[in-house]
């Protein structure tokens, strides 16, 4: 009579640390998927080991519940242990301020102190700012804002709503002062300043830093350094600074690539190597010029590593916020110029040009078309000012922006690269008392960390390349505060590249940054480049 009892595979778990174990089985397909799965999980090549988080030991044999013969008695050692090690967070009671926080802001605090170092990517208008606030007012120690220069004031405003006893420096253009950062505990400067005054940021002893629009630092050579001094300055300073936060609601503005600074900033694991993450999540290709890492791939699978150190929510679950309804207006203007400029772009098209002379010609395109529709957006706006409304204006162009100043120069203000901080902030002051009618801003100013919801209507008089960015300045009125439902208004000129970028951007609007949402990039420059003669 033989014996032929099955052989039982069972788990052997080493502790590494606090935070991780090591473990160890007979090699089974379903078990490997399943340790696949796992936010977290590093192979040893030498002793055959996998190392993964206890917090991840329950979750991790639930999942291999079905396979037969498997003994799980070592690794069930560790679930307490996994318990233990993720406390409650208790935080301040905030029931004082004249401006509540909403439930969403009070849990993204407590994500914030439980993972210390985390992406706040709230999707834009879900008040990012004032959960970072909270979660800085539950520590101790210093605490160093940055963020683009246009919302320093906006951060100081916003700190005061929390803890009007705050105190604050904003580093302006007198610079790093070392005995008033002493003073105060919250230090307020833009991303520029960071290399500027590296040494002594570095020697300052600073708990919490914020990156707001963290996506500023996205620039990554091939070789996985930072491409530009802003990114390479931050990164620099991190490892000094135990509590890392950034916001952003588009942590990938264009390709997959732009979150790995991000990402490494908080130590994320898929961020130590950036060959091995851009290989994978990337999408690859080589060509005489080197390797291009501009795609995207293996997105499903990069979507679930985020969710380890990202906290990701869409406004329609967070608020109660009006609809939006999107109009695209279709108008016929004077295309004579526009067609030069087409014919001679084609007539000198060839396969060598670089994105670079592809992008001088496309936009002196965009920017002729702009101009033609400005009466058209000066007709729609007055109509708007008649019924007693306010409006937004965004353009790219600031031949545009002008335009519409002299047309509005007694009841309009303006948010633009020129602008200082200062001039910015009267402006937004100005527009949402209604002391001024019509406010209109550039693409990148007025696109990011400005509240605009005295208006319901925005009207963009031309495009973005990016869809996100557009989706920005949309979130200006739609956001916080605004209790009317919001129109927005797309002027697109028949017969030109807005009628194909009007057709890319509506089928991107309603899921942008897909890939954070589990879906793809919102940039069409390059799908406009490859079908232009089919324009």
């Amino acid at each position: 009579m033989s014996n032929n009892k099955p052989k039982i595979n069972k788990f052997t778990a080493i502790e590494v640390d606090k935070e991780t174990i090591q473990i160890g089985f007979k090699y089974n397909v379903e078990i490997v998927k399943a340790v696949g799965k796992l936010n977290y999980r590093i192979y040893n090549r030498d002793n055959h080991l996998w190392k993964i988080y206890k917090t991840e030991v329950l979750k991790f044999i639930n999942s291999i519940k079905a396979i037969e013969n498997v003994d799980v008695t070592e690794l069930r050692k560790w679930i307490t242990s996994s318990k233990i090690s993720e406390p409650e967070i208790v935080i301040k009671d905030f029931s004082y301020m004249d401006k509540k926080p909403f439930k969403h802001q009070l849990s993204g605090c407590k994500f914030l102190l439980k993972e210390k170092k985390a992406l706040l990517a709230d999707e834009m208008g879900g008040g990012k700012t004032m959960t970072s606030i909270l979660a800085c007012e539950n520590i101790n120690g210093k605490k160093l804002i940055v963020c683009p220069a246009s919302l320093k004031l906006n951060w100081q405003k916003e700190i005061k709503i929390v803890n009007k006893n705050a105190t604050i420096y904003v580093v302006n253009g007198e610079g790093y002062q070392l005995s008033k950062i002493e003073l105060n505990d919250y230090i307020i400067m833009n991303y520029d300043m960071v290399s500027k005054y590296l040494i002594k940021i570095l020697t300052t002893d600073y708990e919490v830093i914020i990156l707001d629009e963290s996506h500023y630092i996205k620039g990554v050579k091939n070789t996985g350094k930072p491409s530009s001094h802003r990114a390479k300055a931050v990164l620099e300073i991190k490892d000094n600074i135990n509590y890392r936060f950034e916001l952003t609601g588009t942590p990938i503005p264009n390709h997959t690539k732009d979150i790995y600074n991000q990402l490494k900033f908080i130590d994320s694991p898929i961020a130590k190597n950036f060959f091995d993450f851009a290989s994978k999540y990337c999408d690859p290709s080589q060509s005489i010029y080197g390797w291009c890492f501009d795609g995207s791939s293996n997105r499903e699978e990069l979507n679930e590593k985020l969710q380890q150190k990202m906290l990701r929510r869409l406004k329609k679950d967070l608020l109660d916020l009006p609809e939006k309804n999107r109009s695209f207006i279709p108008l016929n203007v004077n295309l004579r110029e526009y067609n030069n400029l087409v014919n001679e772009y084609m007539e000198n098209r060839s396969t060598y040009m670089t994105q670079g002379e592809h992008l001088v010609k496309l936009n002196a395109m965009r920017m002729e078309i702009a101009y033609l529709k400005i009466k058209d957006s000066i007709e729609i706006a007055e109509n708007i000012l008649e019924q007693d409304q306010q409006v937004v204006i965004i353009t790219n162009f600031q031949r545009v922006v002008d335009k519409l100043k002299e047309k509005f120069i007694d009841v309009c203000c303006t948010i633009t690269g020129s602008d200082s901080v200062e001039a910015r902030e009267k402006s937004i002051d100005d527009f949402q008392s209604g002391d001024k009618k019509v406010i209109i801003c550039n693409v990148i100013a007025g696109g990011v960390g400005v509240t605009l919801t005295a208006s319901q209507t925005i009207l963009f008089n031309d495009y973005d390349w990016c869809s996100s960015s557009m989706i920005q300045c949309e979130d200006r009125i739609h956001r916080i505060g605004q209790k009317k439902k919001c129109n927005i208004y797309y002027m697109t000129a028949n017969g030109t590249i807005d009628e194909k970028i009007t057709k890319m951007l509506s089928e991107k609007l309603e899921n942008i940054n897909k890939v954070i949402d589990n879906e793809e990039d919102g940039n069409f420059f390059e799908e406009v480049i490859k079908n232009f003669n089919k324009l």
